[in-house]
């Protein structure tokens, strides 16, 4: 009988310590997810920091380009109208003071 009890207090320790070792392996799988979770949280937020750069980049790009688009747009704009100024100068000075001295 002493035997029986002795078997089933050893049955019950080494069914307590698996049941302990089940608990920690449990706790370090535990750990090891959030530790992944945050490994690929950090991954996201750095490739969302790296894409948003390079948006930014091309769009600071897209930008300098529409401006030197309209800067250059401006620049002939200006040219064809100086160059209408001093083609019509005086023709339009005439028709000026020949419109005030018909008055």
């Amino acid at each position: 009988m002493e035997s029986i009890i002795k078997r089933v207090i050893e049955s019950e320790y080494r069914a307590q310590r698996l049941i302990d070792d089940a608990k920690e392996e449990s706790k370090k799988m535990l750990i090891k997810a959030e530790e992944d979770i945050k490994k690929i949280e950090q991954d996201m937020l750095e490739s969302v920091k790296k894409r948003i750069k390079e948006i930014k980049i091309e769009k600071q790009k897209q930008a300098s380009e529409q401006v030197e688009k309209i800067r250059s747009e401006t620049e002939r704009k200006c040219e064809a109208m100086h160059s209408k100024f001093n083609k019509n100068k005086n023709k339009w000075v005439q028709e000026i003071l020949q419109e005030i001295i018909s008055r």
